[in-house]
Parts: structure tokens; C-alpha cells; sequence
């Protein structure tokens, strides 16, 4: 029923590695980074017009990026060992409610 949701995560995921991927290439030059970095946003662009189909512009673009937030969080606090206080924790928060407030109003 919510599998639509995976183009939000898949999408988003793959656009976070096409931007470390497109990093590498204008610190090396290496065309290959260039061509997987661009190929993963076309990727990520489908993938986005696949969220379109069921939800209106405004909130597939809040909950893209509120999905593409939350893999940044996680990526800061287990790789990165960053640490958040609690006004931050709750804006997270803030964050997946919006993300629950608006997935749950289905265009169809």
C-alpha cells in the first residue's frame, strides 16, 4: 500500500550519492564519477515523477526533502559521529511528522 514511498527513499538516497559522486569528480577529474553523478540524478528524477503520481507538487517536494533530511541525519550520527541537542532532535521530529502528516493524503 505505502510501497510508492520507496521512490522517496530510493530517489533520495541514490541523489545524496550523486552528490558525493559528483564531489569526487571535480576533485579528480575522473570522467567516470562525471557520467555514474549524472546518471544517478536521471535515476533520481524518475523516481520523483514516480512520487508525483501520488502526490501533488508541494508535498512530494516536502516529503522528498524531508526523507532526504532524515538520511542525512543518520549518515552525521553513525558515521560521522555528530551530536544533536534537543531542539534539534525535536525539529527531526517536526520533520517526520510532517512527512507522516502528508503521506497519509493520497491523491487518488
Amino acid at each position: 500500500m505505502y510501497y510508492h514511498y520507496l521512490f522517496a527513499l530510493l530517489g533520495t538516497a541514490i541523489e545524496a550519492a550523486s552528490d558525493i559522486t559528483l564531489k569526487k569528480y571535480v576533485t579528480n577529474r575522473n570522467y567516470l564519477y562525471l557520467i555514474a553523478g549524472l546518471l544517478g540524478y536521471a535515476i533520481s528524477g524518475y523516481s520523483f515523477m514516480k512520487l508525483l503520481e501520488y502526490h501533488d507538487l508541494v508535498s512530494s517536494n516536502i516529503m522528498w526533502h524531508v526523507v532526504h533530511f532524515m538520511i542525512l541525519a543518520v549518515v552525521s550520527i553513525f558515521y560521522f559521529k555528530e551530536t544533536y541537542t534537543y531542539r534539534d532532535m525535536l525539529g527531526i521530529l517536526f520533520g517526520i511528522m510532517s512527512f507522516l502528516l502528508l503521506a497519509t493524503k493520497h491523491k487518488h
